[in-house]
């Protein structure tokens, strides 16, 4: 888990769930909006966002976006960087 008082600032999604590639900084104020039409990744942004944060207590849906080896949720906590990788036991490229 992470320690208190470290605000997200930054979070990058790839590969994660139904999302290729998503960066986004959150609003300093507490309130980020996560708007889009059906199957656009709303819940796989929430879903990446608990993922950073919970690590391996994450059991969610497949991390793996489907035809990827691996898949990452990177976040910047104030002064904390945070890497999540899932790869793909299955891929032999690595």
């Amino acid at each position: 888990m992470i320690p208190e008082n470290h605000p997200l600032t930054s979070i990058s999604i790839r590969n994660f769930q139904r999302i290729k590639l998503a960066e986004f900084q959150p609003d300093p104020a507490g309130i980020t909006q996560v708007r889009g039409k059906n199957g656009q990744g709303k819940s796989g942004t929430l879903d990446a966002v608990e993922a950073l944060l919970t690590g391996g207590a994450y059991k969610g849906a497949e991390p793996i976006h489907s035809g990827a080896a691996a898949a990452s949720v990177i976040g910047h906590l104030g002064d904390l960087t945070v890497e999540r990788i899932w790869t793909d036991p299955k891929d032999r490229s690595r």
